[in-house]
């Protein structure tokens, strides 16, 4: 059965989404209430769905197309996204937990009032990616371009940037305080609080 049959018979009656799938594609999906558990997803298609309350647990995303998906209130839980296109990717009042995001471009995707919790981006394209919101615990950005990114009522204590690019981030002084930046990022981040440096 093909992925876009299985999720239209979890849809109708209840159920979850299991098996690995190449190749195959899940747009115009419309829905809610659908569960993929310890999926495996290569060169997978998934369009600009809205599927509400979606929960994918155990899954693995590899070189897939996720850009323009959104998953308003859904879960992403122990799932790994290797080399993956999600441009405006939307978890948007989402709980995302014990995820990795290797590789990826996730240029403007959009997590406002998500749940973080144990997520590591290595590597990821996340230019004016927005962060609204936020309650986050044990997230880490490694090698990151931050470009444009907007964090707003999320705060970056403790958070390690130093290895990520942060060119024109927007973020609250208040969000900022007791980030881990480099002194050239420090420097760029000044004007955020308001200092003139001569």
């Amino acid at each position: 059965m093909s992925l876009m049959e299985q999720a239209a018979l979890a849809i109708r009656e209840g159920g979850e989404v299991t098996g690995s799938f190449r190749g195959e594609s899940l747009s115009g999906l419309e829905g809610k209430l659908l569960e993929f558990s310890d999926c495996s997803f290569t060169d997978c298609v998934f369009g600009e769905n809205e599927i509400e309350r979606v929960t994918f647990s155990g899954a693995s995303f590899e070189k897939c197309d996720l850009s323009g998906l959104a998953l308003r209130g859904g879960t992403l839980r122990r799932c790994v996204f290797r080399d993956c296109r999600m441009t405006g990717f939307e978890a948007v009042d989402a709980a995302v937990m014990e995820a990795e995001f290797r590789g990826c471009a996730l240029n403007y995707a959009n997590f406002a009032q998500s749940r973080l919790q144990n997520v590591t981006f290595q590597d990821c394209l996340m230019d004016g990616a927005a962060f609204y919101t936020l309650r986050w615990k044990g997230v880490r950005f490694s090698g990151c371009s931050l470009k444009e990114a907007e964090v707003r009522g999320a705060s970056l204590r403790d958070m390690d940037l130093r290895a990520c690019e942060l060119d024109g981030i927007r973020v609250n002084p208040a969000d900022l305080r007791g980030a881990v930046v480099r002194p050239d990022q420090a420097i760029q981040l000044a004007a955020l609080m308001g200092l003139v440096i001569r």
